[in-house]
């Protein structure tokens, strides 16, 4: 009997709703809407090795690989030549000039950009969720994907720097998330669009 003693009271306190560590209530009970202490710094995980990546600390979980940051990698032509309409379009290069995301779109304002993405080693083709062709993707569009991918442009405002004959660029960031997951942020890149 003494010694299914220590195990009836470890069973009993697995069975306590109050998180580890944080104190019972006033009456002894544990309360139902107490919540897990936040992870420290320490305890997230750290940013991407990418020069200019952040992960999103909000999202970061050890213990959820969905909550991880994307692994996103850069493009080679391969990737994205045949996957998405040649033609007038953007890409983004992070602060250490690698392409992360190549979009096209056509000139017509009801069309809706395509781009691409690799993440994880495998090439995620996306589609804008609004029409308004190139001048909507050079602005900085949303595109997104089925399997729950998302990228997002956020590009200074103004008429950008002249690159080349055809090509402006701006100086810019890139969101990549998974739905419902792990984001991470690419800061002081350039959105380069053109022909």
């Amino acid at each position: 009997m003494l010694r299914t003693l220590p195990l009836i009271a470890l069973a009993v306190a697995a069975c306590t709703d109050r998180p580890v560590g944080a104190p019972p209530a006033e009456n002894g009970a544990a309360p139902l809407n107490a919540a897990a202490p936040p992870a420290s710094a320490s305890q997230r995980p750290a940013a991407p090795a990418a020069t200019g990546a952040r992960a999103d600390p909000a999202l970061a979980d050890e213990t959820d690989p969905a909550l991880q940051p994307p692994a996103v990698q850069p493009l080679a032509r391969a990737d994205f030549e045949g996957r998405i309409d040649s033609g007038l379009g953007c890409s983004f290069k992070s602060a250490g000039s690698q392409t992360l995301l190549v979009a096209t779109a056509p000139m017509d304002s009801g069309a809706r950009a395509q781009g691409v993405i690799k993440v994880g080693g495998k090439v995620e083709l996306l589609r804008a969720g609004q029409p308004g062709g190139y001048a909507a993707l050079a602005a900085g569009q949303s595109l997104a994907n089925e399997m729950g991918w998302s990228a997002f442009v956020r590009r200074a405002p103004g008429t950008g720097r002249a690159e080349g004959a055809e090509s402006t660029s701006w100086p810019a960031s890139l969101i990549v998330a998974m739905e419902g997951g792990g984001s991470v942020t690419f800061e002081n890149g350039r959105w380069s669009c053109g022909a």
